[in-house]
């Protein structure tokens, strides 16, 4: 069984930490349609950018997975 991130999980928590979509990527190192598709669950991130993106929103990777 794969973990995916939830989308709703990744845009509800940028959105509550205030960072916009361009900004979010820009930190993660990806694209902005990159980071679109993650949030919308058209493609899924690496565990790197999982890592990443938990970092930058200050959450556990856990979290973003729905396991914390």
């Amino acid at each position: 069984m794969d973990l995916i991130p939830a989308p709703s999980t990744l845009r509800d928590t940028r959105i509550a930490k205030g960072i916009d979509l361009r900004d979010m990527a820009s930190r993660v190192g990806v694209g902005p349609r990159t980071y679109d598709d993650w949030e919308r669950g058209l493609a899924m991130p690496n565990n790197d950018y999982l890592t990443a993106i938990a970092d930058v929103l200050g959450v556990d990777a856990g979290e973003l997975l729905g396991l914390a």
